[in-house]
């Protein structure tokens, strides 16, 4: 069986959940006090995407070098998962600052939007809207998620993984 791999780079304004989702995926683990990410931090995980198996190399990128150097960070990616916290409404209004980035480094890219924090109370959108918002930033897909219970956080990356193995038309094996 072939194994298929994609570098993936979460982005999204700092404190937003970007380095508790991906360390829920990759140990299961969630910790309520975290530093912020001191310049990028790398790790892989393998997941069975449908009958695929695909091995994520996954980049959480500080979001001080997203601003001052984004551009090194993105050749070669392949998909964004696009984070913001559902209880701060101005880490949702710059998404679109974070896709021009994104976009004017890779055009083409797909890209989920991640709405982190679901366990907490008093959301300010609801997947309805969450569902519109996305596709008028033209993205992927969309999901609510919880790093802390874990709720969504892997369904997050299947997600990512299956957007761009449709956008490359990577077979089935």
């Amino acid at each position: 069986m072939s194994v298929t791999n994609f570098k993936v780079i979460l982005i999204g304004a700092e404190r937003v959940g970007k380095t508790s989702l991906v360390r829920r995926l990759i140990d299961n683990n969630f910790h309520e006090k975290t530093n912020p990410t001191d310049g990028c931090e790398i790790f892989v995980k393998t997941l069975r995407i449908d009958d695929k198996s695909v091995n994520l190399t996954i980049w959480d990128v500080a979001e001080q070098v997203h601003v001052e150097d984004f551009r090194r960070y993105y050749p070669d990616a392949r998909g964004f998962l696009l984070v913001f916290d559902l209880t701060d409404v101005a880490t949702f209004e710059n998404l679109r600052w974070w896709i021009i980035r994104a976009r004017s480094a890779c055009p083409k890219v797909p890209f989920i939007v991640v709405a982190n924090k679901a366990d907490l109370p008093n959301p300010f959108i609801n997947q309805i809207r969450l569902g519109k918002v996305s596709k008028r930033l033209k993205a992927s897909g969309n999901i609510l998620v919880s790093a802390k219970t874990g709720a969504g956080v892997t369904d997050a990356f299947k997600l990512l993984g299956r957007a761009i193995i449709a956008k490359l038309k990577i077979k089935k094996t």
